[in-house]
């Protein structure tokens, strides 16, 4: 009997939560012998890719970092690059050098800063996911810490309620049921959280009516759980 995707984490030590073990489960489970291709950055160690290669026991696994752990991130069918997730050379090399054009699954696991976990989706998404693939960008919930360098500690956006003598925070239109009804929502959009919040205006794209040329997302759906979502490719 196969052991289950959590069994195989705690026996390579892959650092991965709860939540985002139960979601691959989820998703994964009745993909696990396809030939699948599959792209992680940021190996912490090299327990992810060697969790991922026995899980899959058919797809070849590609693991990057800023960090050379090409001693521990190897095995069979696992090939590993050392280099940054945000450099476009860098992550076009790698194709090229494994004959790989477009991955099956592509998992962000990387710095977990917003701007670099934007720029390297802005890269592969587009080029280097199959169509029907999944992106997946794990640790988001780094843009709530006030000790992390893009990150802030939570503070309540202000009451969306017109209160009369108090400094306006929103763009109200006049309602009758209200008085005021507000056109703007403020919320937390420090480092990784602000870029998760902009996919959602990519989630629904068919909406913006304004966008030259029209068109409808990209995203066939977009999971958003305690520290991961997963998005599925058109």
């Amino acid at each position: 009997m196969s052991l289950t995707l959590r069994e195989i984490a705690k026996k390579h030590d892959a650092k991965k939560d709860d939540p985002c073990l139960d979601l691959y489960t989820e998703k994964f489970e009745t993909l696990r012998d396809q030939p699948l291709t599959f792209l992680e950055m940021g190996v912490q160690g090299g327990g992810s890719v060697k969790m991922w290669s026995e899980f899959f026991p058919n797809a070849r696994i590609i693991g990057i970092d800023l960090t050379d752990f090409s001693e521990h991130a190897r095995g069979d069918r696992i090939e590993f690059f050392q280099g940054r997730q945000e450099d476009a050379v860098f992550l076009d090399s790698i194709c090229e050098k494994t004959g790989i054009d477009q991955f099956d699954v592509i998992l962000d696991d990387a710095s977990h800063f917003g701007l670099y976990t934007k720029r390297s989706y802005e890269i592969l998404f587009d080029r280097r996911l199959k169509r029907g693939g999944f992106y997946i960008i794990e640790d988001w919930g780094t843009g709530y810490w006030d000790d992390w360098p893009d990150g802030s500690r939570y503070q309540a956006p202000p009451t969306e309620v017109a209160v009369e003598g108090q400094e306006a925070h929103f763009i109200y239109r006049p309602d009758e049921a209200v008085g005021l009804l507000p056109k703007t929502f403020h919320s937390h959009q420090f480092g990784m959280v602000g870029f998760i919040k902009q996919l959602v205006d990519e989630a629904h794209h068919g909406a913006i009516k304004n966008a030259h040329p029209y068109r409808l997302s990209k995203f066939d759906s977009m999971i958003i759980k305690e520290g991961v979502v997963l998005i599925t490719k058109k």
